[in-house]
């Protein structure tokens, strides 16, 4: 694969069915995929990186579809847009998949691949249906930083839904620490979570700050922090 000089371009990784890919994004708006046997030219429209989910497009009337913890992540490449969890996910391992070696793992270039999903000046404002699914084991540290949880941030048009959380590790040494959201403006409903929050002040089981709509919603967490609410 040769890549022209004064096109920019930049790198960035993921798999798709556990095959690590390596995708181009060019500028002039072409996406180059290199696998270990097989080049793929695929023209788009713009430049903006696709996510690579298994359906849909990321409007209401049809979200984007997840179904592993490595497309969880990727929310943060589009807050506003919509999702549907369509299987349990296990997020024990998320990194680039189960068949990467120590040599072939490449650190993520930014918070929006990593947890928590969004930052304290990026909201999350689309909305995330769980499907009555389950997400487990998943883990969230910061360190000097706040709203440590799965999502930093719950906007007010945000909407999380039918999700259960189950096992939860957060640890924090900052403010505003939860399962869920470390703060949310949005609206939460039947959303059940469990596990641990160690260090940090201001947590809750399910959010560290709420100005927000919860119901039908449980949290049976153990915290282990400054203070909690």
């Amino acid at each position: 694969c040769t890549i022209v000089s004064n096109i920019s371009y930049r790198l960035a990784f993921s798999y798709i069915s556990g095959v690590l890919v390596k995708k181009i994004f060019i500028s002039i708006g072409a996406i180059v995929m290199i696998t270990m046997s097989t080049i793929v030219f695929s023209p788009v429209a713009n430049a903006i990186p696709p996510v690579f989910y298994s359906g849909g497009d990321g409007s209401l009337d049809n979200p984007y579809l997840i179904e592993n913890c490595n497309q969880i992540i990727f929310i943060s490449d589009d807050l506003e847009a919509h999702y549907k969890l369509i299987a349990d996910v296990d997020c024990t391992t998320f990194g680039f998949g189960p068949i990467a070696t120590e040599s072939e793992l490449i650190e993520p270039a930014s918070n929006a691949y990593d947890f928590p999903i969004g930052s304290e000046a990026d909201l999350f404002s689309g909305t995330f249906d769980g499907d009555n699914h389950t997400i487990s084991n998943l883990s969230v540290e910061q360190d000097g930083e706040s709203q440590t949880a799965m999502f930093a941030i719950i906007d007010t048009n945000g909407v999380v839904e039918n999700l259960t959380l189950e096992n939860v590790n957060i640890t924090s040494n900052y403010i505003y620490s939860g399962t869920l959201a470390g703060s949310s403006s949005g609206t939460i409903s039947n959303v059940h979570t469990s596990g641990t929050i160690t260090g940090g002040t201001v947590a809750g089981g399910l959010l560290g700050n709420n100005t927000g709509t919860i119901t039908d919603s449980s949290s049976s967490v153990d915290i282990l922090a400054g203070y909690d609410n």
